[in-house]
């Protein structure tokens, strides 16, 4: 099925750009009207006419101005709810992550129960089972791509307190796969699991 097409926001700096587009050049009429009658000798009619046409434009522009003005504030204001409300709804689906706390508490036991190991294959695993945990919560939130990497990308960190931990997690879990010279040491392997655990209990994982 073809992709549904986004109706693109207006943000406030495309609104200003407008405003210049159609305020710029009633003020070079003005000017260009208010120099004419100041250097040029008229008839006491023609100096009324252009006294008359160049406070009509004065007042339009003033009346252009006040309404761009109006319109940038309504502009800027939807811009930053419209933010504010997207933000809030996908903080909402990822705090929803999962909804049988017993089935959490078990991969996480399980994951646990690696990493209290003693051997370094234990520990490997834990931070990659962890790291599927990562992408699951990523996916059901409704960020896409092909790997964690993509989505954390699309992700605003006023949506996402911890993602530094979730990007620094992730990034040992891919010396881990690609890197056949990386020797993880208990410390390290901790270390990365409690950052895994910040994440997961900012969304209520555990």
């Amino acid at each position: 099925m073809p992709e549904e097409k986004k109706e693109e926001k207006k943000k406030p700096n495309d609104v200003f750009a407008e405003m210049a587009y159609y305020l710029l050049p009633l003020l070079l009429l003005i000017f260009i009207i208010s120099y004419i009658s100041a250097h040029i000798n008229f008839s006491w009619w023609e100096s009324l006419f252009y006294r008359a046409l160049e406070s009509t434009i004065y007042l339009l522009f003033f009346a252009m101005f006040a309404l761009s003005v109006s319109v940038f504030g309504f502009v800027l204001y939807s811009y930053k709810l419209s933010n504010l409300l997207s933000g809030a709804q996908v903080n909402f689906k990822m705090k929803q992550v999962d909804s049988n706390p017993s089935l959490r508490n078990e991969r996480w036991e399980r994951i646990s129960g690696h990493i209290a190991s003693d051997h370094p294959n234990d520990w490997r695993i834990a931070i990659l089972e962890a790291d599927v945990i990562l992408d699951e919560i990523l996916s059901k939130a409704g960020y896409t791509g092909d790997t964690v990497a993509d989505k954390l990308k699309q992700v605003e960190k006023s949506d996402f307190l911890t993602i530094e931990n979730a990007w620094e997690a992730h990034k040992v879990r891919n010396k881990i796969v690609h890197d056949a010279e990386f020797v993880l040491s208990r410390r390290e392997a901790d270390r990365v699991l409690d950052l895994y655990r910040s994440v997961f209990e900012e969304f209520h994982f555990i």
